[in-house]
């Protein structure tokens, strides 16, 4: 039996070998903490991004520019872009568009940043392609005068190169933080989004919301359509007059197109589309939340602003919204009891998710899970969702490059609120210990840190599940073409 298992065991690491040593390499880049500023930096922060922006531009123009190889969709805000993406890119799939998705950050497996027409890209053709692309990044570093490229910057890379040689027609990428000084910055894409602008990382983005405002009206580009999801007026302004600046064409939330929730319930929502050309009746989003009809509602007018290629009919609108997922949004991950994950960081993703717990909650136990980075505020999120719970059980999520707020520390937030609060010193013993605490008849919420969501989701999704699910050779053949070009 012993040496069943052992063999198991071999097989499992030599599968999936090539991917843990690329994956590896990747990560490698990380080249110390991204959230720990410099005691005496020798760049100031808008130095340190024109430095990045320059070593960008140069890679890219040395690997050929694959940026330009495809249609793009960026997406920029503070809430409710991943899952705009994530529409985005299942409507762009329906509509007969090879699509490529790039979300940021990933839950358990790199993959998740390079997924084509809704599964992980082709294991092997990864491998081969960063063998291919590390040896373009050394060669790089070696000469670059702005020093070597990071790890953030090698990904986004990666992603472009990636989309190219999967002959990609369309690429959905998210905006890692703010929009102006990100590194996906360099792309001049068919459509630019920016969903809704709160208050999160203040430190690298501005202390109010005008501020914040500045960086994600920087992915606004020179005549490229923007979609703008409502905002608060000092949001809105900023970016509407950056609009003008860029002549930009400006579709506004509840100026330009309208939506209405006909009903939400505990599979989704379903909703009415309207703007001044169609109106689309009881289309269904099965992400949960009112919140995600506001986000669909956004993604289907930005998709009906795509340029390159045919357009995007009812047709492509209620197929792609309906077969949407994304995995660690409110995501359901089994019953008795319940067990919710959302990555909810800041206050405002924090306020929908308390909508929706209301909803479903049902009259039920309610057990959080809560772990938030050093980053992220977590005053906001605490506020809003400790006193909602019947028991609290703090943790925290081990990444490479970025603190965790130690689970004390959150204790003693959350204990002012009434709650029962316990801690574990990892997501999975945390949420083992809430299974526990909230009974075949609770609910538990494993919420803050996309990481502890991610780390969380393990429990039921094995990395190597995941994998396994990638594409096969003979299922994805590469296009003998373009269909856009």
């Amino acid at each position: 039996m012993l040496v069943k298992v052992a063999e198991r065991r071999r097989a499992l690491v030599d599968e999936f070998s090539g991917y843990h040593a690329a994956a590896d390499w990747i990560k490698g880049n990380i080249r110390g903490p991204a959230d720990r500023p410099e005691p005496r930096p020798l760049y100031t922060l808008e130095e340190r991004h024109l430095r990045r922006f320059v070593r960008m531009r140069g890679f890219l123009a040395q690997l050929g520019h694959p940026e330009r190889a495809f249609a793009a969709m960026h997406v920029a805000g503070t809430s409710g872009k991943g899952s705009t993406c994530a529409m985005l890119a299942a409507i762009g799939h329906a509509s007969g568009r090879r699509t490529g998705l790039h979300v940021s950050p990933y839950l358990q497996t790199p993959l998740e940043k390079l997924v084509i027409n809704d599964r992980l890209m082709n294991i092997g053709r990864f491998v081969a392609l960063v063998e291919r692309f590390r040896a373009e990044v050394a060669r790089f570093n070696a000469t670059s005068p702005e020093g070597p490229l990071r790890y953030g910057e090698v990904w986004v890379a990666l992603t472009f190169a990636a989309y190219a040689a999967e002959r990609v027609d369309l690429g959905i990428v998210e905006v890692g933080s703010g929009g102006r000084w990100d590194y996906t910055n360099v792309l001049v894409p068919d459509v630019a989004v920016i969903n809704r602008i709160g208050m999160d990382h203040v430190r690298t983005l501005g202390p109010t919301i005008a501020d914040i405002a500045g960086h994600k009206a920087g992915i606004i580009k020179p005549g490229v359509p923007v979609v703008v999801a409502e905002q608060p007026p000092e949001a809105l302004a900023v970016v509407l007059a950056e609009a003008e600046v860029q002549a930009a064409p400006v579709r506004l939330a509840g100026r330009d197109f309208v939506w209405r929730i006909i009903g939400v319930g505990p599979t989704g929502s379903h909703f009415g589309y309207e703007d001044r050309d169609v109106r689309w009746n009881d289309l269904f989003v099965p992400l949960l939340g009112e919140h995600q009809v506001a986000n669909a509602a956004l993604a289907v007018a930005a998709a009906r602003c795509l340029r390159r290629g045919p357009a995007i009919g009812e047709d492509a609108v209620r197929q792609g919204l309906a077969s949407v997922r994304f995995g660690g949004r409110l995501e359901r991950m089994q019953e008795a009891p319940e067990v919710l994950l959302d990555g909810a960081h800041n206050a405002q993703k924090a306020e929908a998710l308390a909508g929706t717990l209301h909803q479903v909650r049902q009259g039920r136990r309610l057990v959080l899970v809560l772990g938030i980075l050093a980053s992220h505020a977590p005053d906001g999120i605490v506020e809003v969702l400790a006193p909602l719970a019947d028991a609290i059980v703090c943790t925290a999520t081990k990444v490479i490059g970025k603190a965790a707020r130690p689970p004390e520390e959150l204790a003693a937030l959350c204990r002012g609120y009434g709650a029962p609060v316990e801690t574990r010193p990892g997501p999975i013993s945390a949420t083992r210990r809430a299974i526990a605490l909230a009974g075949k008849d609770g609910l538990v919420c494993v919420t803050g840190s996309l990481y502890l969501v991610g780390a969380a989701r393990g429990l039921w999704h094995t990395e190597a599940e995941l994998l396994r699910a990638a594409w096969q050779d003979a299922e994805d053949p590469l296009p003998a073409h373009l269909a856009l070009a």
